[in-house]
């Protein structure tokens, strides 16, 4: 069985879905669909590094390479059960994300689910704070104070809750990584997104991130209800 994968062509997203991906299945063969070396062929989703101006690609510019790699790909679209998309919300609602891509993938009647980060992936680290903040040096040795700072600074009840605590005109007007970097910067440690974050969601578990963020929660169920097709 094969699915197929979109996502920013960060360093986080590069290095560390394929584990991510594999803990939510390992009897799907994940193919990482963009970035994506330009070679036809029946292996049009090989593991490669990102071309320079593919690099953080998100929102509408990854929706905009996006289509352009399934017209490359219609003759083996075939081979694919189906296809997910990640990538961060941004404060964006997920109805919002959803139309953004829906019709790109409805052109070719192909199934597909948005997996989005509300609003971004690390709301997916503070889901499963045992295997990320919580397990690695520094961060671990400062744990209990960050995650004081951070409930003292804002009330959420789900990391989720950041989508709208940060949301103002229909955009975050401030990152949830630059919150958590700022926090731990005050306790002598540098958060390194790309590095930290590509460690961290190599060790996650979906399953525990789902207990904690309900939206995420939702799309697991579908991907692995899709996943049996």
């Amino acid at each position: 069985m094969v699915g197929g994968y979109f996502a920013s062509a960060g360093e986080t997203e590069i290095r560390g879905l394929p584990k991510f991906l594999e803990k939510i299945s390992s009897k799907v063969l994940w193919k990482r669909c963009f970035p994506a070396r330009e070679k036809p062929g029946p292996k049009p989703c090989r593991s490669i590094s990102p071309r320079r101006e593919e690099r953080g690609a998100t929102g509408s510019f990854l929706a905009r390479k996006i289509k352009e790699r399934l017209r490359k790909m219609q003759n083996s679209l075939q081979e694919y059960c189906l296809f997910i998309v990640i990538d961060d919300a941004d404060c964006q609602s997920p109805k919002e994300k959803d139309q953004e891509f829906e019709q790109i993938f409805n052109q070719y009647s192909i199934q597909w689910i948005g997996f989005w980060a509300l609003p971004e992936i690390e709301s997916w680290f503070l889901g499963d704070l045992e295997n990320s903040f919580r397990k690695f040096s520094p961060f671990k040795e400062k744990f209990v104070l960050f995650i004081r700072d951070l409930r003292s600074q804002y009330a959420f009840s789900t990391p989720e809750d950041f989508n709208n605590i940060l949301k103002n005109d229909g955009k975050c007007f401030q990152k949830l990584s630059e919150i958590i970097s700022d926090i731990f910067r005050k306790y002598g440690i540098l958060y390194k997104k790309g590095e930290n974050s590509a460690n961290f969601l190599r060790n996650i578990d979906p399953d525990n991130v789902a207990k904690r963020c309900p939206f995420f929660r939702n799309r697991l169920l579908q991907l692995r209800e899709g996943i049996r097709c």
